[in-house]
């Protein structure tokens, strides 16, 4: 099986521990490195980054991406080959 890789990015001073939060991060996403749509393990070249965001930072993007002005715990983008991203704006 390959291994995933994961980066985690600390982009706000207000995550006060990031190193425990990047290891955390990485074992959680190391756990779930198996599709549940196709049962398969993680390929050659899968990938995943985890970027650590305060409220203001998240807000812009969820306007950004989904047109929504409030921050959000979460933003996911597909990962499968389609057509490219698009922000809302």
């Amino acid at each position: 099986m390959s291994k995933l890789k994961v980066d985690v990015l600390v982009e706000s001073p207000l995550w006060k521990k990031p190193d425990y939060a990047i290891r955390v991060l990485m074992r959680a996403a190391e756990a779930v490195s198996v599709s549940p749509k196709t049962g398969r393990a993680i390929g050659p070249g899968d990938e995943i980054c985890i970027v650590l965001l305060d409220d203001a930072q998240i807000a812009a993007l969820n306007l950004k991406w989904r047109g929504k002005d409030a921050p959000t715990n979460v933003l996911s983008f597909p990962a499968s080959p389609g057509p490219a991203l698009r922000a809302s704006r």
